[in-house]
């Protein structure tokens, strides 16, 4: 569940509508009189950034798997 939940998080930096802060900026540049962020302003930023994730998930794939399966099978009992 983890790799899905970096995916949408990054994800969501994608757009304007993707995350609130991405609106508040949006909101306060144009409160004061500038010109506000088009609905993909955001996007070449988040691109490499989704790419990046997705590669480093991909690397650490086979150690956070251990790590997640080491607990459970320490605390088992013959």
């Amino acid at each position: 569940m983890m790799p899905l939940s970096v995916a949408g998080l990054l994800s969501g930096m994608m757009t304007l509508i993707g995350t609130a802060p991405n609106l508040v900026a949006h909101g306060e540049l144009v409160r004061r009189g500038y010109q506000g962020f088009s609905f993909f302003s955001f996007t070449p930023l988040g691109i490499p950034l989704l790419v990046l994730a997705i590669g480093y998930v991909l690397m650490a794939r086979p150690w956070l798997a251990r790590a997640s399966v080491a607990p459970a099978a320490a605390g088992r009992q013959p």
